[in-house]
């Protein structure tokens, strides 16, 4: 007959186990071996971020891009809308030159919601910085025609509203980057 210490036995074993795990990923961590941690903050949205991710989202399916040649639709398109679709196709023909780069961490997303050269992963890829800087220009350009006009197209959005805009899209690209 088993004594009343029998049915704790498996349930201190299991303990152990687990703190052994714990541990060994602690350590791991502090060593800097082969895992990395990397606190992600989820954090709601206020109502003005819903708002304007909600605006992005419409305008960018209204102005879907795969058409090549003016469409019938475009001379309906307000200034700010057309100021947004120019910028959506410019990141578009810059996308495949930036993809690769961004892989390589050699074109990092600033917290200003634009696209930043990190001159150490640069020279580690032999990137040229100054080689890189006009195809940074033209996204940052693109980037802020899409941020102004988003603004434009949107009765409820301001200049005001400018630094809200550029910090959404820091953190929309920061995911995507990911």
């Amino acid at each position: 007959m088993a004594g009343p210490d029998a049915g704790v036995m498996p349930i201190i074993q299991s303990m152990k186990a687990s703190a052994l795990t714990l541990a060994t990923l602690a350590t791991l961590t502090m060593l800097g071996g082969c895992i990395s941690v990397r606190p992600v903050i989820v954090a709601e949205k206020t109502p003005l971020e819903n708002e304007i991710m909600g605006e992005f989202e419409r305008l960018q399916t209204e102005l879907a891009l795969p058409r090549p040649g003016p469409r019938a639709a475009d001379a309906k398109l307000s200034p700010g809308e057309r100021q947004m679709l120019q910028g959506l196709l410019d990141r578009q023909a810059n996308a495949a030159e930036i993809a690769p780069l961004k892989a390589k961490r050699v074109l990092v997303e600033l917290r200003t919601g634009f696209l930043g050269i990190d001159r150490a992963a640069a020279a580690r890829a032999d990137e040229a910085p100054e080689d890189l800087a006009p195809l940074v220009t033209r996204e940052n350009k693109a980037r802020l025609a899409i941020m102004e006009g988003l603004i434009a197209a949107s009765p409820k959005l301001s200049e005001a509203d400018l630094p809200t805009v550029r910090a959404l899209f820091f953190r929309l690209h920061s995911a995507e980057a990911d």
